[in-house]
């Protein structure tokens, strides 16, 4: 009886199709949250800045403020 290769057990196997997943930066008890609105233009490069580097929206605006003024990487 042939398996159905459709059915794996365990963890997945990374193939070639497989996209990498977002990766969240990391929130702490110290930390704010505030609320943006952002023209057209400016949420085009944020977005295009998170698919860079694996971000969510959110996390590539800390990334970029991070950046912004020099502080350490989280």
């Amino acid at each position: 009886m042939p398996t159905d290769p459709r059915l794996i057990f365990g963890a997945p196997e990374m193939t070639s199709t497989s996209k990498p997943q977002r990766r969240y930066y990391g929130r702490s008890v110290d930390s704010l949250q505030i609320n943006s609105r952002h023209r057209e233009d400016a949420m085009r490069c944020l977005v295009e800045h998170a698919e860079k580097y694996l971000l969510t929206p959110s996390g590539a605006v800390s990334d970029c403020i991070r950046r912004y003024f020099n502080l350490p990487p989280l």
